[in-house]
């Protein structure tokens, strides 16, 4: 349970840095 919970919030982790990394491409492209 605990390492399915561990999993998880890496998983969460990563889709928030590859969204606002995506982002700031995404910003600076449009500059």
């Amino acid at each position: 349970f605990f390492s399915i919970c561990l999993v998880d919030l890496v998983v969460a982790a990563l889709e928030i840095n590859t969204t606002s990394a995506y982002e700031i491409f995404a910003t600076q492209t449009m500059m």
